[in-house]
């Protein structure tokens, strides 16, 4: 795929903890950088807004 294809990118840190000892992303961190990603889409592309409870 080529990136012209994509009007949103989001770019996060992999923490040291993130990973197993052989390097391999775990399943938890990889599903909270895809929350952390989809959050930023509504917020800054959708403009959606939070309320608190």
């Amino acid at each position: 795929m080529q990136r012209t294809l994509f009007n949103h990118f989001y770019q996060d840190t992999v923490r040291w903890g993130d990973c197993d000892p052989l390097g391999h992303l775990n399943n938890a961190a990889y599903m909270r950088l895809i929350e952390s990603a989809r959050l930023d889409y509504f917020f800054n592309i959708l403009k959606i807004e939070m309320k608190p409870y």
